[in-house]
């Protein structure tokens, strides 16, 4: 219960809310001395009780106790004087209390309140880990935007004229210079890969430093090139290859490797610089996906005894007879030594597929309508179509990984020329890259349907497989 100071009449409260940080300042209650201070408000001296300094400020009224703030009778005066309102608690002065402004305290206090992101006002503290911070414009005249009246007697006036900033640094003409550049959207730059942000397109710049003909400096400029997306893989896997081939003649990191070798780096590192004018859209297709009729992967594989590949395209449907095909994802690996069998590392080839196909399956935030796979051999072909014969494990492992992600009708047979992932296979120069299949994909894939064999394929000499237990 809570009632006025002079009567026993109380006013039932609802149930308390413990808090421990209501406004303790004394400066805004009422007082007999504020009233006596306005002419239209000294009738209420007697009925405003005289502020006890030693009474504790213990419980908050809040808007849920309707009654405490219904106003019983009210006493205006001039504009912009206080005026008071009668409660059932008493009688209240709203406005300046203070006398003559005298008492006023040059603090204030208040119960503070947090604005979230959305609008909504709380009482809790924002995480210390987000702040907007605003900058207050300094107040400086600039001379240049001042024009002197000749005719004017005020010449002058504003030379002495100082503000609260002038001890403060501003910016050099170097910096405003740089911020205008900044201006401009820049090629943004990270570990050899480039965006430009005005064509959006991806790009690449190989260093062209000399450095010594060393094991170090070869594997220094084949790492140089960052390209976790796979778009020229057909350029570093030679590197990597080149690296290897030189690393079985020579152990030490740092001694000079054979001068016989030196002509077939120089030739691979001085085709880089043909990166220079390559540029991938960032946009997979130029079609919307959210209109289109359907969305489809399609994943290429190819190996040969120095590299297995595959690389993945988004095969875009807008229309019965229009398509658009964009790169994905490539991938080229070393294969390994003492050589595999082709038949074994064109398997190894298929499993790289799969896994891309699952990778990007999770990875990427849209629904695929259908996968297809695309191999140039037959003889795995027959591996994937095979019900009934028994491998050795080798190809046993690799043939049920294939079926875990796939299923033997989503693949199908591509001529080796016109294969994609053979371009990662095969020594291609960076002169030559400017556009090749690997990253527009093959034409077929525009055709309506696409002419592909999608007939079931059988094992090719059975008998003769060493793969297969007789």
């Amino acid at each position: 219960m809570v009632s006025h100071i002079n009567k026993g009449e109380g006013i039932p409260q609802p149930t308390l809310v413990e808090c421990y940080q209501i406004p303790d300042e004394r400066e805004e209650i009422s007082t007999p001395e504020a009233a006596y201070h306005h002419p239209h408000l000294r009738h209420l001296v007697k009925e405003i009780p005289a502020m006890d300094m030693n009474a504790e400020i213990l419980i908050l009224l809040r808007r849920d106790i309707l009654r405490v703030h219904k106003v019983r009778k009210q006493c205006n005066g001039p504009d912009d004087a206080p005026y008071a309102q009668k409660l059932d608690l008493g009688w209240v002065i709203v406005g300046d209390v203070c006398l003559d402004t005298m008492c006023m305290s040059p603090e204030i206090h208040s119960f503070k309140t947090y604005m979230l992101g959305n609008g909504r006002a709380s009482h809790f503290k924002q995480c210390p880990h987000h702040y907007e911070v605003k900058e207050k414009p300094l107040d400086i005249i600039q001379v240049s935007d001042v024009t002197p009246n000749l005719c004017d007697d005020n010449l002058g006036t504003t030379v002495f004229c100082t503000t609260s900033n002038d001890n403060k640094i501003v910016l050099s003409v170097e910096d405003r210079e740089f911020i205008k550049i900044m201006d401009i959207p820049p090629v943004q730059r990270s570990l050899g890969l480039r965006w430009d942000l005005l064509k959006d397109t991806f790009g690449f710049r190989v260093s062209s430093a000399d450095k010594p003909f060393t094991k170090c400096s070869v594997l220094s400029v084949v790492n140089s090139l960052y390209d976790p997306v796979g778009f020229v893989a057909p350029i570093t896997i030679q590197g990597k290859s080149l690296l290897r081939q030189f690393s079985e003649t020579i152990k030490d990191w740092d001694a000079p490797l054979q001068i016989d070798q030196l002509s077939k780096w120089e030739s691979w590192k001085q085709s880089l610089h043909a990166l220079d004018g390559i540029h991938v859209p960032s946009c997979y297709t130029s079609a919307l996906l959210a209109t289109s009729q359907r969305k489809e992967l399609r994943i290429f594989s190819d190996a040969s005894t120095e590299a297995i590949a595959a690389v993945a395209y988004l095969k875009v449907r807008v229309s019965s007879n229009q398509a658009h095909i964009g790169f994905l994802f490539g991938k080229a690996k070393l294969a390994p030594k003492p050589d595999h069998t082709i038949p074994r590392l064109e398997l190894c080839g298929t499993v790289l597929a799969v896994e891309i196909a699952d990778f990007i399956l999770r990875e990427l935030d849209i629904q695929i309508d259908d996968v297809r796979f695309y191999t140039d051999s037959k003889v795995v072909l027959g591996y994937i179509y095979n019900q009934t014969k028994h491998y050795y494990v080798y190809v046993s492992n690799r043939v049920e990984r294939i079926r875990k992600s796939s299923k033997p009708e989503q693949w199908h047979y591509v001529p080796s020329e016109i294969n994609p992932a053979a371009h990662a296979t095969r020594p291609v120069s960076a002169s030559v890259f400017a556009n090749p299949s690997w990253l527009t994909g093959p034409e077929f894939l525009l055709d309506h349907p696409e002419e592909t064999t999608a007939d079931v394929f059988s094992l090719l000499e059975p008998d003769k497989d060493p793969e297969i237990h007789s």
